[in-house]
């Protein structure tokens, strides 16, 4: 049942509440309802902090929830209705509800007839807390020792590559993601400089040999991959409590797994921590697989799975960095003692260098 999709937190209310909630309340009425954006804007959404309160203390129902938005600004609803995020991940949160990997329970959901406007109502994860972009390195190993399990799963799995959350390979919105980064390709590097220029070497010379990149990475093992898995789409226990928990399913590939590995350590580890424990925990993801019965999958495939994962996701980056507000990722990465360069760009050009990712660009 549609029952609107709010635009700001004053849209959500108690009618609003209990409307989304119809399914679950089992007679019980919802007393009070406060909602608050949160400071932080998303990149691409808003968030609304809400609480409610119930005539039944007994009722076994969050008393906390985030209820996730589309953005009001024009660029972002353009770019999000261009590569269909808001539909995506609503559709994904309607299929699947054990992914294998923990993620927010979704309570209602919806996306409007032109892709526009969503609405996700999830629940809240504190007391878990986000370490934004810059997760410890424990927070690293904990985020990737939940990978191998999740890609197991679904490794190969039979219709993936037809599920309509789910962006197969050859699917035009990747030939249309390299186009568009690439004609970015000028503007990132004058705004980020030549430490990103391996990188975005890499994203052009695919963007020209697109079919073929297509058709190579169409003929490799293949799994769900989140696509953009990194801290600041995760929640990690705390000294209060919480679990481990990963959002934001707007962008799911039918792809190899280590892809969510390349993007997890090109994001979130510093170039000394690459240096020093890189090596170990591509071993450790590798191993990961072998114990969940992946089978037939080298540990050669594995890095060749991060070459070609390092070159999607600096895609990404070039995308965000014209496509979107780059000072807001700047203020949060300031506020945490780093360079967003570095975190976006700077990184993946190291371990790009360092894997030697250009060439199997050009063996392609």
């Amino acid at each position: 049942m549609h029952i609107g999709i709010p635009v700001r937190a004053r849209d959500i209310d108690v009618a609003w509440m209990e409307a989304a909630l119809a399914d679950h309340l089992n007679g019980t009425r919802i007393e009070r309802v406060e909602a608050k954006r949160l400071a932080e804007p998303g990149q691409l959404s808003e968030a609304i902090d809400i609480v409610v309160n119930y005539d039944d203390v007994s009722c076994a129902l969050p008393t906390r929830y985030i209820a996730k938005l589309g953005s009001n600004d024009p660029e972002v609803i353009a770019l999000t209705q261009f590569f269909g995020l808001y539909r995506r991940e609503v559709a994904f949160y309607q299929t699947y509800h054990d992914i294998g990997l923990p993620k927010p329970r979704c309570f209602y959901s919806y996306c409007s007839n032109d892709h526009s406007k969503m609405v996700l109502l999830l629940e809240h994860l504190a007391p878990a807390r986000s370490p934004s972009w810059r997760p410890s390195l424990a927070e690293i190993e904990i985020a990737l020792s939940y990978l191998p399990a999740f890609h197991a799963k679904w490794w190969n799995a039979p219709g993936l590559k037809e599920q309509a959350c789910l962006i197969p390979a050859k699917d035009k919105i990747l030939a249309d993601s390299f186009a568009a980064a690439a004609v970015g390709a000028d503007e990132v590097m004058a705004t980020v400089g030549d430490d990103a220029e391996n990188a975005v070497a890499c994203v052009v010379a695919v963007s020209k040999k697109i079919e073929k990149w297509q058709a190579y990475v169409d003929s490799r093992d293949y799994t769900i991959v989140h696509s953009d898995y990194h801290g600041k789409q995760m929640f990690m226990p705390s000294a209060e409590g919480g679990n481990f928990s990963v959002i934001d399913w707007q962008y799911p590939y039918v792809a190899e797994g280590p892809w969510d590995l390349a993007r997890l350590l090109g994001t979130c580890l510093p170039s000394s921590d690459w240096e020093k424990h890189g090596e170990r925990l591509i071993d450790a993801y590798y191993q990961g697989l072998r114990e969940n019965g992946v089978t037939g999958y080298s540990k050669e495939d594995v890095l060749d799975g991060i070459r070609i994962g390092l070159v999607v996701s600096s895609m990404l980056s070039c995308i965000a960095t014209v496509s979107t507000d780059p000072t807001i990722v700047s203020k949060e990465c300031e506020a945490l003692g780093l360079d967003w360069k570095d975190v976006w760009f700077r990184r993946h050009n190291r371990m790009i260098v360092d894997l030697d990712a250009e060439a199997l660009v050009r063996s392609i």
